[in-house]
């Protein structure tokens, strides 16, 4: 109860922070890219979205449903959660979308303790919450590595600008990360 807590509050904060600095608006053109374009020149395996459930399943969705479309309420106990290697020390659980897809993505993520991903960029803006661990975000040109991130931290990444991720331990880090546009993940030399 206590990270579903950390997790509502920290959307909602992330959802204000959105809001007041013009972030819930679409994303600046000179940052998007074909998605077209995107699956073609992904450099890595594309991990595919779960699987659209039945109205019997509990297993997440690829689409946001709508009564229309769908069940009105879908649930995915953390028990029953699909994941899946993106990379080594990394496995995601698609809430919806998914990686090389080209269309609004969120997920789960869980890294090991002690895994770090060097220098990459992703092609559109994203936001992320710390679910749990200790977790470092960091760009290129900075001092250090930034703060340790913990339970309820947000932060926004502009798509396109060099990047590093690093999950500290001594627990497994679980970040939520929303796309709003689409997710890639490209490993990018220094320059």
């Amino acid at each position: 109860m206590h990270v579903f807590a950390t997790l509502t509050a920290a959307l909602a904060t992330l959802s204000l922070a959105a809001c007041s600095h013009g972030l819930d608006k679409a994303p600046r053109p000179d940052r998007q890219t074909d998605p077209a374009a995107d699956l073609q020149t992904a450099p890595r395996p594309v991990l595919k979205a779960m699987p659209q459930p039945d109205s019997g399943s509990n297993s997440g969705p690829t689409e946001s449903p709508s009564p229309s479309t769908g069940p009105s309420l879908v649930r995915t106990p953390v028990e029953e959660a699909m994941f899946g290697q993106l990379l080594p020390g990394a496995n995601v659980s698609f809430v919806y979308g998914g990686v090389g897809l080209g269309v609004p993505t969120a997920q789960v993520a869980r890294l090991d303790a002690g895994v770090s991903f060097g220098r990459h960029i992703h092609t559109g803006d994203y936001h992320a919450v710390v679910i749990e661990g200790n977790f470092q975000h960091w760009e290129d040109g900075e001092p250090d590595q930034g703060p340790v991130m913990m339970a309820g931290s947000t932060f926004f990444q502009a798509g396109g600008v060099p990047h590093y991720d690093a999950c500290l331990g001594p627990e497994t880090c679980v970040v939520y990360v929303y796309f709003p546009v689409s997710a890639d993940f490209e490993f990018v030399p220094a320059e």
